[in-house]
């Protein structure tokens, strides 16, 4: 078999990312893991339209499209999106997590619009000190693909079906209990609850010592 150039660099390219992944122990998610992104979308929408964002509303993410479309600025601009804070504890919360697993052992799979990877990427390795930060979207397939075989900590509960369906633990995150999209019951040995970091540094720290 011939491989051009474009070919082969391709390959090593996947070569390489595969053996990244597979040194990964623990996946995180970014927005409302790692990031305020309800806070940070909240005040946008306040700040332009004058309304506050109730709970209701910011469980249905399309309703909020629909009611306050200029909301896809805030998500789609790398100048709007960066201004998004960082979840109270969450630079501790991954070193601490480094502790448990190793520097190589933490990576970031995320989803993110085409037009802020470029600038989205670095700032989340520096922001965290984490090297392995993946973006996935609906074109490239579903964020298993990079989560396989680590535990993942999601807020969202169809990344979590889909990660544990491939037999890999999966951590749903609820920040302070205050996400009201991720509360609908899950009842799979796979699947576990936390409402805080510390919570999930024990799940890891458990999960870890019993395999």
């Amino acid at each position: 078999m011939i491989f051009n150039k474009d070919e082969i660099r391709f390959d090593l390219s996947n070569l390489y990312i595969q053996k990244m992944i597979a040194e990964s122990e623990v996946s995180l998610d970014v927005d409302e893991v790692l990031l305020a992104l309800n806070k940070g979308s909240a005040k946008f929408v306040k700040d332009v339209y004058g309304k506050t964002i109730t709970t209701e509303e910011q469980i249905n993410w399309s309703y909020i499209y629909d009611k306050y479309p200029r909301i896809v600025e805030f998500w789609s601009e790398w100048e709007k999106y960066s201004t998004i804070p960082m979840i109270q504890g969450a630079r501790k919360f991954v070193n601490d997590l480094k502790q448990i697993v190793g520097e190589k052992g933490v990576q970031i799979v995320t989803s993110s619009p085409e037009s802020i990877i470029k600038n989205k990427t670095p700032w989340l390795q520096e922001l965290f000190g984490i090297e392995k930060v993946f973006n996935v979207n609906s074109e490239i397939g579903p964020k298993s693909m990079y989560t396989k075989n680590t535990i993942l900590v999601d807020d969202g509960l169809h990344n979590i079906d889909d990660h544990v369906s491939t037999g890999s633990t999966g951590i749903i995150f609820n920040y302070n209990d205050s996400y009201g999209w991720n509360k609908e019951e899950r009842n799979h040995p796979l699947i576990h609850r936390a409402s805080n970091y510390d919570q999930v540094l024990k799940i890891v720290k458990s999960q870890i010592e019993n395999r």
